[in-house]
């Protein structure tokens, strides 16, 4: 038996084609990527009126709080992604 081999470029290709196929043909994607962006502006609403109701920053745990409230929702959106998948 042979093995012909693909080269990574189509192999890129294949999957790219199969993904478009998928984010227009099931509508769970849009579902969960809707939510995601709602998630995101939710949290962001929260946490910028939480920052301006105090106007005294705590030293040092303004870098930590911005990072964990950015990336919070988008741990969120990537779950919902890979469970609609």
């Amino acid at each position: 038996m042979t093995v012909r081999e693909v080269s990574v470029g189509r192999v890129f290709a294949r999957a790219c084609a199969a993904e478009w196929t998928r984010l227009w043909t099931v509508k769970a994607t849009w579902w969960f990527l809707a939510a995601g962006a709602v998630t995101v502006v939710g949290i962001a609403t929260i946490a910028g009126l939480e920052a301006a109701a105090s106007p005294d920053p705590t030293p040092g745990r303004s870098a930590w709080a911005a990072a964990s409230v950015t990336a919070l929702p988008g741990q969120f959106a990537l779950l919902a992604l890979a469970l609609s998948a």
